[in-house]
């Protein structure tokens, strides 16, 4: 069997150890990555490979000529084909067509790849199984970094996700990139045109019922893609420090190194203290400098004698550190973390400088809005974000201040490429709380997995200030949303003629937010008489944010109707009476809603949130024009303009029995099972654990929990399940991974229920 060997990656995550070297030829345990997949090819019987190379790719060739001789004096040839545009990892290996053209299986391997797989073993199941294309997988319980895959009985792969987000994150089996193809499967990559396996191929070849199989590596395997996996990989099995075995380094003896990955040709003066580090070639660290965890420097950097570089600290090749300078930012609890739709940041206008910069540069070139809370630290708060946008070359408008909803709603009518809301949290004054961030696109949902992850990549880095960019007065998201929702209720009134408009009743709001205000002030401009909560004959109920409302009729005899019965009240109305075809609910909605939808002959389409590659859009969009389904306020609106004809309890008499409840599981460490069924159904988002004819529960993972929504016919049933599931959840989390945190130790069962 031949050998392919994908080394044309950027290694952008692994910057600045990758500025100045190929990914492959970063170096583990003291030689580089690839000369570790050279021997573990020899290994197996392989001797001979060929490298596709692109970035630095005279390196690779410089560094390992035609042939490798390993340690024990096996020879290993090699050839190259360079890539002059991105082809992606099946466009590259098809241009090395001439290497493994014939009629015999051949191996694809990443060049990034840490591992001791059975590469034999792997060769002898793809023939006994007859596949197109065998997948080497292992388990990662965070799976986002990777493409996750879907096995069936005996091993036969059914589906694939690439590196999706929490919500989609059905099956922790995750592909290794290490492949063994038959060659007859290349003929489907057009030869020069851009195509990847796991993007690209493998789903095409899924749609045509072509063979393929996974198969669980039994050994080790880590992917050193990103600075944290690899230095913890030179760290495997308690080394204390890693030195380069191609060249000496020079550290003075009274220096101090614990945890310190070393490459050849640095120094390091007397009583320095470096540690949890990589020092890359060349670099100089001068005498009694303090270097602490996280840290990287990069090659020929200069670290001044005395200087300090604080955690997490990234110094670029061949940028100098002053003698007694202090590098880096203090970690005040100061980095991003997600929250549902977006990020939690310390309250401080510099870490929303930050983050306005690196959402720009996650967009790249184009408009984006900000909305923030009334308050003056939100003011405050806003006006760093958008110089923040500004500054990396991207528009920035200012859309003033108002509530989520109205951003989100701003989001869906604008045509800016993101909005944004900024709020403080749990108190006003920067020392009592934190601000939280959400992100919304033209849909006014929160953006695609993509758009995620160059975010996460932009919060690593630091932004120069870039030409182009500017601040703008933007339309107000607050003036915007009044005048959409009297527009809404006219629009409701002309629709339903005479019969419908201003009932007969008064009216109390009360909520969690500034969207009670606003409301109340539209509904008294549209002629509601507003009154006391103990005078009303309806209250209405805003939720947090004005996402959600809730509503009490006191007319004929009292009726509560919450979020999901006003919804399906709605959705009933827009397809009677409005004449709608189609209707986009969320994945975590009541199976009750979309039954009557169908019934009704609508349509139903699916979304939520996070999804990859232009995915539900069309969904998306059709939920932008009917906010009514998805906001507090416009559901509110176009139930008073109902209320108008009939009593809520005159209304909700026609709706079956159902309860729409929702809870959460919270996990010390999110873990993402190998078996995706171990949970439940995968159900588009999250999974879906049906219970009879009592009910079922959505579980969907997000971040530090699981979030549960049971759909019961009434309240006991739902608490019911939503306490099985937790239980469900307990048992799940206590069999998988370990107290470290790491994934050694997890024990992973294959197709046939054996364990590996």
């Amino acid at each position: 069997m031949k050998a392919v060997i994908m080394a044309g990656g950027e290694g952008t995550r692994l910057r600045p150890i990758t500025e100045t070297m190929p990914k492959p030829l970063v170096e583990t345990d003291g030689i580089p990555t690839l000369e570790h997949i050279f021997r573990l090819l020899l290994r197996h019987g392989i001797t001979e490979a060929a490298l596709t190379t692109r970035y630095l790719g005279d390196m690779i060739r410089a560094r390992e000529g035609d042939e490798y001789i390993s340690p024990a004096g096996e020879r290993l040839e090699l050839c190259y084909f360079e890539e002059r545009d991105p082809l992606g990892t099946a466009g590259g290996v098809r241009q090395a067509e001439p290497f493994w053209r014939g009629g015999e299986p051949f191996l694809v391997i990443s060049g990034d790849a840490m591992t001791d797989a059975d590469l034999t073993a792997a060769e002898e199941f793809h023939r006994q199984k007859g596949s197109a294309v065998t997948v080497l997988l292992s388990y990662a319980p965070d799976p986002r970094e990777y493409g996750t895959v879907i096995l069936a009985r005996g091993g036969r792969i059914t589906g694939f996700s690439e590196k999706p987000a929490w919500q989609r994150a059905l099956s922790g089996t995750v592909n290794t990139g290490i492949y063994i193809i038959s060659p007859e499967v290349m003929e489907q990559v057009c030869e020069g045109e851009k195509c990847d396996f796991a993007a690209d191929l493998f789903p095409s070849l899924l749609e045509q019922g072509v063979p393929m199989y996974g198969l669980m590596c039994t050994g080790h395997w880590c992917d050193i893609g990103t600075a944290e996996a690899y230095y913890a990989e030179n760290m495997r099995g308690g080394r204390r420090n890693i030195f380069s075995r191609l060249g000496e380094s020079h550290i003075d003896g009274s220096a101090e190194l614990d945890g310190v990955v070393v490459y050849s040709g640095v120094t390091v003066g007397a009583l320095a203290q470096i540690s949890g580090s990589v020092l890359c070639p060349r670099c100089r660290i001068g005498g009694g400098a303090r270097i602490c965890d996280g840290c990287i420097v990069g090659e020929g950097a200069v670290i001044g004698e005395g200087a300090i570089l604080l955690p997490g600290t990234l110094v670029g090749s061949g940028e100098n550190v002053g003698d007694g300078e202090i590098c880096g930012e203090l970690d005040r609890g100061g980095k991003p973390t997600p929250v549902p739709g977006g990020l939690r940041i310390p309250p401080e206008p510099a870490a929303c400088f930050r983050l306005g910069a690196a959402v720009g540069a996650a967009l790249g070139h184009g408009s984006i809005g900000a909305v923030g809370c009334s308050s003056d630290l939100s003011e405050l708060l806003r006006s760093a974000l958008l110089l923040g946008i500004a500054s990396v070359g991207c528009t920035a408008y200012d859309c003033g201040a108002g509530s989520a909803a109205m951003a989100a709603y701003a989001a869906s009518v604008l045509e800016y490429d993101l909005m944004l809301h900024i709020a403080e949290r749990d108190g006003l004054a920067p020392e009592g709380g934190h601000a939280e961030l959400l992100i919304y696109d033209g849909c006014g949902l929160y953006p695609c997995r993509e758009l995620e992850r160059r975010l996460e990549r932009e919060l690593t880095r630091t932004h120069p200030s870039a030409g182009g960019g500017r601040v703008s007065a933007g339309i107000s998201a607050e003036q915007l949303y009044r005048s959409a929702l009297v527009r809404a209720h006219r629009d409701m009134y002309d629709r339903r003629g005479a019969a419908g408009g201003i009932g007969d009743f008064s009216i109390c709001l009360f909520g969690e937010g500034e969207e009670v205000f606003l409301l109340e002030d539209v509904l008294a401009e549209l002629g509601y008489r507003i009154r006391a909560k103990r005078d009303a004959d309806v209250a209405v109920y805003l939720g947090a944010g004005g996402i959600s409302a809730e509503l009490l009729d006191r007319r004929g005899g009292a009726t509560r109707a919450d979020l999901w019965h006003v919804l399906t009240l709605l959705t009933a109305d827009s397809i009677l009476q409005g004449g709608v075809t189609s209707v986009a609910l969320p994945y975590a909605s009541p199976a009750c809603l979309a039954r009557l939808a169908h019934r009704l002959g609508a349509r139903v389409l699916r979304y939520g949130s996070c999804p990859s590659g232009g995915c539900e859009s069309e969904a998306r969009r059709l939920s932008a024009r009917m906010p009514e389904l998805r906001d507090g306020s416009f559901a509110a609106v176009h139930m008073l303009a109902l209320l108008g004809e009939n009593t809520l309890g005159e209304l909700c008499a026609a709706l079956p029995d159902f309860c729409f409840a929702e809870g959460s599981f919270d996990a010390e460490r999110m873990c993402i099972p190998p078996d995706c069924g171990a949970i439940g159904q995968p159900d588009g988002e999250g999974y879906r654990i049906e219970f009879g004819r009592r009910g079922r529960v959505r579980v969907v993972p997000d971040g530090s929990m699981y979030r549960l929504y049971a759909d019961a016919a009434n309240e006991e049933y739902a608490a019911e399940l939503l306490e099985l599931s937790r239980e469900r959840l307990r048992e799940l989390t206590r069999n998988i991974g370990t107290e470290d945190g790491s994934g050694d130790g997890v024990q992973v069962k294959n197709s046939d229920g054996r364990a590996e």
